[in-house]
């Protein structure tokens, strides 16, 4: 969930240049451009005198809040953030990347086939096939496949499937693979929003996505 950072300044605070270009959105710099030739000399940025008060760091970029997306496509969300958690829970890191192939599955599995967010679904399974047959090729040899069950501060969860386990040799190897793959979904994701209505909810489903490529490169 992305949530915004509230910070106390004290009182009157007069904040260094380079303070103030980090808390002044880069769009709203852009306006200051001016239309006519420039002759070169120095610029004095202007000291910006704070009072007592909030201030809000803007929100990253690409994040949508909770309360801007659709009941479905929150819960699309949901289900992929929950997903990508479980599978970071996995004692043997070797069964993480097909552990992504299910629960992406899982995520794609509850979206109605007739639903707005169908190519949402589409995305999800391709992603899910692409890193079964990943894993499938550079199965360990000694680490048999079996099913998941995790229980984390009471939560309990199983793969819907056993799951194969990479040959730990490889897997920097195939864990940049995966990554590849994660990647092209959120890309995937991304032309869906821009060709759709629903271009946030689009959006954050692909940045959830996306988010599995920081648990990839723990391994």
């Amino acid at each position: 969930m992305a949530r915004q950072t509230l910070l106390r300044a004290p009182r009157a605070l007069t904040l260094t240049a380079a303070l103030a270009t980090a808390l002044w959105p880069l769009p709203v710099m852009e306006v200051f451009a001016g239309e006519g030739p420039v002759t070169p000399g120095p610029v004095f940025p202007p000291k910006i005198t704070v009072d007592a008060g909030p201030i809000f760091v803007p929100r990253a970029l690409g994040t949508v809040p909770d309360d801007e997306l659709t009941p479905e496509a929150a819960q699309i969300v949901n289900s992929i953030n929950v997903g990508r958690d479980y599978c970071g829970w996995l004692e043997k890191k070797e069964y993480v990347i097909d552990c992504l192939s299910d629960e992406l599955n899982r995520a794609a599995e509850a979206i109605p086939q007739g639903s707005k967010y169908a190519p949402a679904r589409a995305a999800l399974k391709k992603a899910s096939a692409d890193l079964s047959r990943l894993a499938a090729a550079n199965e360990s040899a000694t680490l048999r496949p079996g099913i998941a069950h995790t229980t984390r501060s009471g939560e309990e969860r199983r793969s819907t499937r056993p799951l194969r386990a990479v040959e730990t040799a490889k897997l920097d190897e195939v864990s940049a693979a995966a990554i590849g793959i994660i990647q092209e979904t959120g890309t995937i994701l991304l032309r869906s929003a821009s060709n759709s209505d629903e271009a946030a909810n689009f959006t954050a489903i692909s940045a959830a996505v996306n988010s599995n490529t920081v648990l990839l490169r723990s391994l």
